[in-house]
Formats: C-alpha cells, structure tokens, sequence
C-alpha cells in the first residue's frame, strides 16, 4: 500500500483508500477514491494494516513546480508532469515496530539459503570464495532439485535490534523445525533456487504460517554475504 504525505496529511489513492476505509475506519471523500488523515494517527494505521499482513510504503515528493496551496486536494491534481515523488520507508510486520504497542511478541524475519556438499568443501578449502561461485549449482527448469545439505539463516528481530546467523548441516527439516520453536517466523525471505521444497513446505505449514516473500532474482553484489 501507498501512503503520500503531503503536509502534515496521509492520502491513499484508489484501492488503497478502499482498504483504510474499510479496515482503518478512514471516510472517503466525497465521489473521490481518496482518503485523508492526519499525521498524528499514522503509526496507527501503519500498526493496524500491517498486522493485516499489508507491506506499507510512506511516499513523500521530492520536487515539483505546483505552486499553490498543498493541502487543497483538487488543486494538487494540476500539478505538472515534474512533480517527483520518492519512498521514504516501507513497514511489514517484522519491520515496524510501534514503540507504545502493549503486549508486543517478538516478531522475527528471517532470510535463508541453502548449499550443496560440493559447495561446502568448496568454501572450506577457500574461505574466501564468493558466493555468487556456488550460483552455478542452482537447477535449471528441467533439471532435478540439488541436494542441499547445509542452510545458512539470518534472524532479525527489529524491536530490539537482535540478529542471529547461523549454519545448519545435515538433517534440516529436523533442525529448521527446532529453530521455528526458538524463533517463531514472522516473514521468510528465500531464493527459490537456493532452498528445497520440503524446507519451504515446512516453513509454509507451520502453525505459524509465517509470510514467504520470495528474494528478487536481480543480481547483487556479495548480497547474501552482506544479509
């Protein structure tokens, strides 16, 4: 969901609105799909949305060439071609932590990726070696799922700035279920290449059915090195 600050005011546009409206109690305008409040009340509906299993982006502008009166809503639909508009933060449930909340349960994101045993005694001999290397173990459409037998995890928990790295080898369904006891998935971040089925269905199936967001398939940099 899209949220623009414009002065000290939210708007949401178009299905976003229908959702404030409907899960936030935010009133639509008048023949608009628009819907307006204040700033004061956007943790919130930030809190409300994403414990609604909603990501939330805060968008504010940049720039622009309007000149008039920025809280004028219909004035604000003749802004030029140049305005531009930039995200600021995006909140999901593991991200966003609301400092009054009572009651807060440790909600943890966790980021996963798997290695074969080749790749493993291959960075062994090398502790060098990047990563990026073991990419060419990954199966094509029409080849057969590699046998991984180690998982290396990363676990964040953004309330009280913990993070947990670890390696599991040998027996992962057994050991990822221990560590879903210690720390209850909230979000899992995967490469679909880089991780078993079984390991995602366990994920996927857990009674704490945590949300999947699949890692995107642009390349970085040391990316998993850096996670």
């Amino acid at each position: 969901m899209l949220l623009f600050k414009k002065g000290k005011s939210i708007e949401a546009h178009y299905d976003d609105s229908l959702v404030l409206n409907k899960i936030c109690d935010i009133p639509l305008l008048t023949d608009k799909m628009v819907t307006v409040f204040g700033h004061n009340i956007l943790i919130k509906n930030i809190g409300i949305l994403v414990n609604q299993n909603y990501k939330v982006a805060l968008v504010h502008k940049t720039s622009s060439n309007f000149e008039g009166n920025e809280t004028d809503y219909d004035s604000q639909h003749q802004r030029t071609q140049e305005d531009k508009w930039e995200i600021s933060k995006v909140f999901t449930k593991t991200t966003f932590v609301d400092e009054e909340e009572v009651n807060y349960q440790s909600r943890y994101l966790w980021s996963i990726y798997s290695f074969t045993r080749e790749e493993i005694d291959r960075a062994k001999q090398d502790k060098d070696a990047e990563i990026e290397l073991f990419e060419s173990s990954a199966p094509h459409k029409d080849e057969l799922e590699p046998s991984f037998i180690a998982l290396s995890f990363t676990i964040a928990e953004m309330s009280i700035g913990k993070v947990t790295t670890g390696l599991l080898i040998g027996n992962l369904e057994s050991k990822i279920s221990n560590l879903m006891h210690q720390f209850p998935p909230t979000e899992v971040i995967f490469d679909s290449k880089r991780v078993s089925k079984s390991i995602l269905n366990s994920l996927k199936n857990s009674i704490w059915q945590p949300n999947m967001y699949k890692q995107s398939s642009v390349k970085k940099k040391n990316m998993w090195s850096t996670v």
